[in-house]
């Protein structure tokens, strides 16, 4: 699996297309915060699209990097139950 520069999604969208080339390359590993704001940030549109598009799988590595304002009073834990 690949690291990717998460916290730049359009950077993040090149190292993907970068990556395509690479045999040995499976997929990519990112944790469930995203690039700060959570997966559903507008601003990773471009990297999810490359992945989409070069067919990678995700794994996802929970963790508390999103601030308990986006699951306040929902009573979930989505970065978790996402990456587990």
């Amino acid at each position: 699996l690949a690291t990717l520069p998460v916290s730049d999604p359009v950077a993040a969208a090149a190292e993907v297309a970068r990556l395509r080339g690479h045999s040995h390359i499976k997929g990519v590993i990112m944790g469930t915060s995203g690039a700060g704001r959570g997966l559903d940030d507008v601003r990773l549109e471009p990297l999810l699209g490359s992945l989409q598009e070069g067919a990678l799988p995700i794994f996802l590595h929970p963790h508390y990097g999103v601030g308990t304002e986006h699951f306040a009073n929902t009573g979930h834990a989505l970065f978790l139950a996402l990456g587990n």
